[in-house]
């Protein structure tokens, strides 16, 4: 997948333009290394792409980036730059901070993309035995495992192997 969510002339509204030029280009040039600069803003959207992927519609988020995906992916990059140096300004570092949080935000729930819908998802009952078995456990005449029975745990039990054996599945 394409880097929908930035370019490098977003980045550069985003973050001085002469600081990127030093960080970009290791020849001792006032010009900025786009190629770098791109680089760098297609990793953050790869990782921004696994964060979303399976949480909203993709395909409608390419239609139409909402910006603060452009702004946590820059912040993401304007991080690996600086991780390139060792003196990243304040400014740029709560910048960081802030994105590694939205990201943390977004996976929890806690905040949503503006007119992106959620994908739907069937969510996950728990067993309604004590015992954790599933309610599909001998279903439809499945024959009981020939390992014995399983605890609660999880651990084979029984006739399936040596006394003190235990099988973590």
């Amino acid at each position: 997948m394409s880097n929908v969510y930035a370019t490098v002339a977003q980045f550069s509204m985003l973050y001085d333009v002469r600081v990127s030029a030093q960080l970009s280009n290791d020849q001792n040039s006032s010009n900025s290394n786009n190629a770098v600069i791109q680089f760098m803003l297609d990793m953050e959207a790869s990782a921004m792409d696994c964060v979303l992927n399976g949480r909203v519609a993709i395909p409608t988020i390419m239609a139409n980036v909402p910006l603060i995906l452009t702004k946590v992916v820059c912040a993401g990059a304007a991080g690996r730059l600086y991780a390139r140096r060792n003196d990243m300004p304040a400014a740029v570092k709560a910048d960081v901070e802030w994105a590694a949080d939205w990201i943390k935000q977004f996976m929890a729930g806690l905040v949503t993309l503006v007119d992106i819908p959620p994908l739907v998802v069937p969510t996950l009952q728990d067993s309604n035995y004590p015992d954790g078995q599933s309610s599909f456990d001998n279903a439809f005449g499945t024959v009981p495992s020939p390992f014995g029975p399983i605890n609660t745990r999880g651990n084979i039990t029984g006739n399936g192997g040596s006394s003190g054996n235990n099988c973590n599945r």
